[in-house]
């Protein structure tokens, strides 16, 4: 049985929620949200500084692109409007494979897009946001009993709660 190779795809859409938009998708393994592209150490919601809602995607890219979740990015909020630093529009690359990407992507998007309304970083550090942010549809939703007895860990690590949220969030 061979193991599949997971890259990992992080962006700044406008807030966790849209955790969802990816976890719909199928090759998208996990999806997580939490805070990046700021210079404080362990920002919280309540202390967030200068760091961005962040989601972060475990992806099979055998079964989907790079490219696709940079259409879904695109797609998936308005980032001509500008916003605090909490709620921008980044693609946080991990490689330079990824930068080269993200950067095409941003120049095809120029007619739509002003420059510096959606900005490309690399992914410095990202630090996984409280447990209640996690699945925030699922979590709050008293439908599905299958997860309760599943750990915070297991939870947010879950590619199935992943689809699951996105089902509750009707996406």
């Amino acid at each position: 049985m061979t193991v599949e190779k997971l890259e990992t795809a992080s962006f700044g859409i406008g807030c966790f929620w849209s955790e969802t938009e990816f976890g719909r998708l199928d090759g998208v393994e996990r999806t997580r949200v939490g805070y990046a592209g700021g210079s404080d150490e362990n920002p919280t919601y309540q202390d967030l500084g200068d760091h961005t809602e962040t989601v972060q995607i475990d992806y099979n890219p055998e079964e989907i692109s790079y490219e696709e979740l940079l259409d879904v990015f695109w797609n998936s909020h308005s980032p001509v409007v500008k916003k605090k630093p909490q709620y921008r529009s980044v693609i946080f690359y991990h490689t330079d494979k990824q930068k080269r990407k993200a950067e095409k992507s941003l120049e095809e998007k120029e007619e739509k897009v002003s420059p510096g309304e959606t900005e490309v970083e690399p992914m410095k550090k990202f630090y996984i946001a409280e447990d209640h942010h996690q699945k925030y549809h699922l979590r709050n939703s008293k439908r599905f009993k299958e997860f309760e007895d599943m750990n915070d860990e297991e939870f947010r690590e879950c590619k199935k709660a992943a689809k699951v949220n996105a089902e509750v969030a009707g996406k």
